[in-house]
């Protein structure tokens, strides 16, 4: 899961929130106004929640959008 993060970014905040729901996530990356969360597949059932919750509170959190992208296989072999 991708997020663009504003001036007013709270990363505990947002990581806590997450792991409460899917608590198999990790931070991928964070660089500059980007951050990066790897959502474990075997907690997809979570995840119409945590986006509710993510676009409900994103002001609160910090967080200017909400995107996801689908790891590929070319990405996993190169870890």
């Amino acid at each position: 899961m991708n997020l663009i993060k504003d001036e007013h970014c709270q990363i505990p905040q947002i990581t806590s929130t997450i792991k409460s729901i899917i608590s198999g996530a990790e931070i991928k990356s964070e660089m500059g106004s980007f951050l990066s969360y790897m959502l474990p597949t075997e907690e997809s059932q979570h995840f119409p929640q945590l986006f509710d919750i993510l676009e409900r509170d994103k002001d609160m959190l910090g967080i200017s959008s909400i995107g996801v992208s689908i790891t590929t296989l070319e990405e996993v072999f190169l870890r």
